[in-house]
């Protein structure tokens, strides 16, 4: 019996319906399984594409290293009532003059609160942060 390659092209059956042999309904059906394919790999592709911005680096810094006992966020309270609200830092220092205290390390007169040192791309990450969330 001879093989497929053989006989000729007219005879040569294909499992698969070129598209010009699809009627325009199943070219429709076709194209938007296509699309939707396509836009669920966007859409799950997005955020592990997404580069995190100077602000939202920011607060997520500010949210893992202070949250525990400040509000960290534009509205909320303190977990510890005597921290002071992150929002409203500006009205008690212009906040680019934290700048220098983020990199050279926070001390405060009280034991409970840890001692933090930022890398300088995380102290421009934190100001950026901070001045978003500023009660004005």
């Amino acid at each position: 019996m001879g093989e497929a390659r053989d006989l000729p092209l007219s005879l040569i059956k294909t499992t698969r319906p070129n598209a010009c042999s699809l009627s325009p309904f199943e070219r429709g059906a076709r194209m938007s399984v296509f699309k939707l394919a396509s836009l669920g790999l966007l859409l799950v592709a997005s955020p592990a594409m997404a580069e995190t911005t100077p602000t939202q680096k920011g607060h997520d810094l500010i949210e893992s290293s202070c949250s525990r006992c400040h509000s960290v966020g534009a509205a909320g309270e303190s977990p510890n009532p005597k921290a002071p609200h992150f929002r409203d830092l500006g009205q008690r220092y212009p906040i680019d003059s934290l700048a220098e205290a983020l990199a050279e390390g926070i001390r405060t007169g009280h034991p409970q609160m840890p001692e933090f040192v930022f890398a300088p791309d995380e102290v421009d990450s934190i100001i950026a942060y901070l001045k978003s969330i500023q009660a004005h």
